[in-house]
This record gives C-alpha cells, sequence and structure tokens, in this order.
C-alpha cells in the first residue's frame, strides 16, 4: 500500500522558509506519523498532497455556458473579473468536481505566482506533487458540512466560517461580529478548533469548541474531492513531462543564445 504524504503550504513565506507541518498515513485516515520539517527533509512517501490555507482561496459560484475545456480559463477569468481585486492572469482558478444542485460550478481562485512556486519547490526536490488540496471547501449541498474552525496560533488565532458556497476566513474576533447578525444561524454552527487554539476560540466565542489534532485535519482535507492544480498547472503525469520539455527548450535556447553571443573586442 503506497504511503500518502500530506504536507500544509504556508501562508506567509516560500515553502524553503523553514519547518513545514506533515504527516504520513498509509490508508489516507489513520496517521502513522506526523511533525514538522523543512521541505529537504520531508519523510519518504510514494504519494504527495499538497493541503492550501484557507486564507489562499476565494470562492465563487459562476452559470457557464457551453465552452470548450480549453477555453475554460479564459471564460472564468472573463465570469469572474469584476468580482476580483487582482488582475485574472495573476490567478489560478479550480472547477469544482460537480455542478451544484441550481445548475452552477464553484470556483476556486488562488495565487497562480504562489501556487506554481510551491508546485515548483517540490518538483526541483524530486518530489513531484500528486495532488493539491484546499484545506476546508464549502459544504455545497450538505447542510451538514457548515461549521466554524479556528487554526493558527494563540497570539494570530483565524476563524474559517464553512458555508454553503464558500468559506470565509477573518480573525478570531470577528466571530462576535457574525454572531450577532441579525437572522444568523452562525451560534448553532459546531465549532471545531485545533489543540493550540481552542482555549483562544472558546473564551472569545463563549462556547464549548471540539479539538482537531492537525495530523487529523490535514487527512481530512487529503481526501477533498477538490483539485486546485488544474489547466496550465495541472500535474498529471503527462503535464510534468510536457512542463519539463518547456524548461528545457527554454534552458537550451537561452544557452545557445549565450554560445553564440559576440564576444566583447
Amino acid at each position: 500500500m503506497p504511503r500518502i504524504l500530506c504536507v500544509a503550504l504556508p501562508d506567509d513565506r516560500p515553502c524553503t522558509g523553514g519547518a513545514l507541518d506533515y504527516v504520513v498515513s498509509l490508508d489516507g485516515r489513520t496517521p502513522e506519523r506526523h511533525g514538522s520539517a523543512p521541505l529537504a527533509a520531508l519523510p519518504a512517501a510514494e504519494r504527495l498532497t499538497l493541503v492550501v490555507p484557507a486564507s489562499m482561496l476565494s470562492w465563487h459560484q459562476v452559470s457557464l455556458p457551453p465552452v470548450a475545456s480549453s477555453r475554460l480559463p479564459g471564460v472564468l477569468a472573463g465570469l469572474l473579473e469584476d468580482r476580483l481585486l487582482d488582475d485574472t492572469g495573476a490567478l489560478a482558478f479550480a472547477m469544482g468536481p460537480q455542478a451544484n444542485a441550481d445548475g452552477t460550478r464553484t470556483v476556486s481562485v488562488c495565487n497562480r505566482a504562489w501556487l506554481r512556486a510551491a508546485l515548483d519547490s517540490f518538483e526541483q526536490l524530486g518530489r513531484p506533487v500528486t495532488r493539491v488540496v484546499p484545506q476546508v471547501w464549502p459544504a455545497g449541498d450538505d447542510a451538514a458540512q457548515r461549521r466554524l474552525l479556528a487554526v493558527g496560533t494563540p497570539d494570530a488565532t483565524v476563524l474559517i466560517l464553512v458555508e454553503r458556497e464558500a468559506v470565509l476566513c477573518g480573525a478570531l474576533e470577528l466571530g462576535q461580529a457574525w454572531q450577532n447578525v441579525e437572522g444568523s444561524d452562525f451560534a448553532a454552527l459546531p465549532l471545531s478548533a485545533h489543540t493550540a487554539v481552542a482555549a483562544v476560540a472558546e473564551r472569545v466565542l463563549q462556547r464549548a469548541a471540539t479539538v482537531v489534532e492537525l495530523p487529523a485535519q490535514l487527512l481530512h482535507s487529503g481526501q477533498s474531492p477538490w483539485e486546485l492544480a488544474q489547466f496550465d498547472l495541472a500535474i498529471s503525469r503527462r503535464s510534468r513531462i510536457a512542463r519539463r520539455w518547456s524548461q528545457g527548450l527554454r534552458q537550451l535556447w537561452k544557452d545557445c543564445l549565450l554560445y553564440t553571443s559576440p564576444s566583447p573586442r
């Protein structure tokens, strides 16, 4: 049975900038070992899943016209252009695994350069990525999946609100404002918290929290039906080979230009 390594990507620095939280599992559900290590010292595994933090993603609903798959990135950019602060060319889009009950599709949006750099960091060490998944994802038509999750550190705790069509992130203190919104069922949503922030989450929100160990959270993320590396970021074996050929040809072209450039007199 192939070992699965799930790695939490950092949202505030490159992958090569320090230790990364990880968990290793044989079945994708039960932790075998876990810890933190620099990228180059991560345990060996046959399958590698990268987990994108909720703070790096935004979620949107679109109604797609009939269109060829090759044109989807451009169509999505056009549909979402007015809803996004960044230029669409700087963003990576990913389609949900299936249509919603009303026929719309959920689309995730992530910074392209950030995700590309993460994939390249592992690729350059001979650790090709198998999947890229979100830390959490919209509940969709399963109302039971709507929930709250507190993550981070005691000094910088982030509250994640999983809704039907989106995932919202904010400082823990925002939870107090959310639960005071008239007509909101915020107070009825189950609250979970990573071990490090469970106490502070309970104190600020004045409610009990179910403690979730980070390794269990990573493995749950690894079961996501979402794949965030799509279109030109796709990580199938064929795509990886094509990227390597492209990179190799670009380097060969640079070498040829350098070789044929006239020497200074």
